[in-house]
């Protein structure tokens, strides 16, 4: 038995636009690869699979929820935790659900939601603060021997 633990870190944008892919092919060390046994509409299942249902940490946009004058950040923040983890319960997007933490990261920018444009006041600083603070808690609560960085989803507009 090795002692090797291993944390993912993924990054989601919007999983309702996703499409499903017949075969993922995750690329792995030693010029390996591994093929998903079944379809799935996020990257997330593929490379739990792969790296035998690791400890994962998901980070999503909290701008996949418009903001409201009707409920506070904390409001908005809980309400998408629950909409990530209704994904994530899926199995077309997830292997193993109970492996998975969510961090939602604070908004920086303009974004279109139904047509409509709105901007958050936040700035690079604080986006990266956060990201750096819950990475950085999670590796000391998971104390990781490897570390798997998917990139593949919001690579695009998450810094």
């Amino acid at each position: 038995m090795t002692d090797e633990k291993t944390l993912l870190i993924t990054i989601w944008g919007n999983p309702e636009t996703w499409v499903t892919v017949e075969k993922y092919i995750v690329e792995l060390p030693q010029n390996q690869t591994h093929q998903a046994k079944k379809p799935y509409r996020s990257t997330l299942g593929p490379l739990m699979d792969a790296y035998g249902h690791p400890t994962t940490l998901l980070y999503a946009p909290s701008t996949l929820e418009k903001p409201s004058r009707n409920k506070n950040y904390n409001q908005l923040i809980d309400e998408l935790k629950q909409y990530i983890t209704s994904k994530t319960n899926d199995d077309q997007y997830c292997s193993k659900p109970s492996q998975v933490g969510i961090a939602i990261a604070p908004s920086i920018g303009t974004f279109r939601k139904n047509n409509e444009t709105y901007s958050s006041k936040g700035t690079i600083e604080i986006y990266i603060s956060h990201t750096h603070l819950t990475t950085y808690n999670k590796l000391m609560q998971e104390k990781p021997t490897k570390i798997i960085l998917d990139l593949s989803h919001g690579v695009n507009y998450m810094p």
